[in-house]
């Protein structure tokens, strides 16, 4: 599933399962952290990933990482974040 902001991505997930979510911090609405709250409450136990064109400040990553985030991806060529969906997503 895709969303271009955070009410957007509220309905399409409503009634879906999910093996991973990738949630862009800056989302336009509200904030990509809202919505990981929302989504990890509704979707207990799938790994999240936030994505971030901005280069943060490793305190502002190690905030996200203790609300629940499993991983943070800087964009940069993708390498990164399919490698971190497949750590957290190992196929069978």
């Amino acid at each position: 599933m895709t969303a271009q902001n955070v009410d957007e991505a509220l309905r399409k997930a409503e009634g879906m399962s999910f093996g991973a979510m990738v949630i862009d911090v800056n989302l336009a609405g509200d904030s990509g952290l809202m919505l990981m709250n929302f989504m990890m409450h509704n979707h207990k136990g799938v790994p999240v990933i936030l994505y971030s064109g901005e280069a943060l400040e490793q305190a502002n990553v190690d905030s996200m990482l203790a609300l629940g985030a499993n991983q943070f991806v800087q964009k940069r060529d993708g390498s990164e974040l399919v490698a971190a969906v497949k750590q957290l997503c190992p196929l069978s």
